[in-house]
C-alpha cells in the first residue's frame, strides 16, 4: 500500500507598495517632482464600474493594479458560461453566482496593495 501524497502549499505572499508599484512611481516620476505623491492619488480615489462583462472586467483589473484605492463593481447579472471567455476576472466555477460579487472576490483575491473591491449588486 503506497503511502498518501501530501501537497504543499505556499503562503501568499504580500508586495509591499514600493515592490508592487515601483515601475509605475518611476514613471510618473519622469512628468512629476513626485511620483509617489500620484500614487498616493490612485490610492485615494474612488471609482464605481458599471458593468462587470467582458469589457467592465478589462477597465476593473486595470484600475485595480494601477493601485485605485476603492473600486464599487456594479452589475445585475449572474455569471453565465459565455462571460466566461472574454471576462478577465471569472473562472468557471462562477457560473450561477452574482456577476458583480465574483468580479470583486477576485480583485481582493489578487492582494494588491491598498486597493479595496466591493460589489454592488444592481436591481433589474
Amino acid at each position: 500500500m503506497s503511502e498518501p501524497i501530501t501537497l504543499k502549499t505556499k503562503k501568499k505572499e504580500h508586495l509591499s507598495k514600493a515592490d508592487y508599484y515601483g515601475d509605475q512611481i518611476r514613471f510618473f516620476s519622469q512628468f512629476s517632482s513626485d511620483g509617489q505623491a500620484a500614487q498616493k492619488l490612485l490610492g485615494q480615489a474612488q471609482i464605481v464600474v458599471f458593468g462587470a462583462g467582458a469589457i467592465g472586467s478589462q477597465a476593473i483589473a486595470a484600475l485595480a493594479d494601477a493601485g485605485v484605492g476603492k473600486i464599487r463593481v456594479s452589475d445585475q447579472a449572474e455569471t453565465t458560461k459565455p462571460d466566461i471567455a472574454g471576462n478577465a476576472l471569472l473562472q468557471l466555477q462562477d457560473v450561477g453566482q452574482a456577476r458583480a460579487e465574483r468580479v470583486a472576490k477576485r480583485v481582493n483575491e489578487k492582494n494588491i496593495p491598498s486597493v479595496n473591491c466591493e460589489a454592488i449588486q444592481a436591481e433589474s
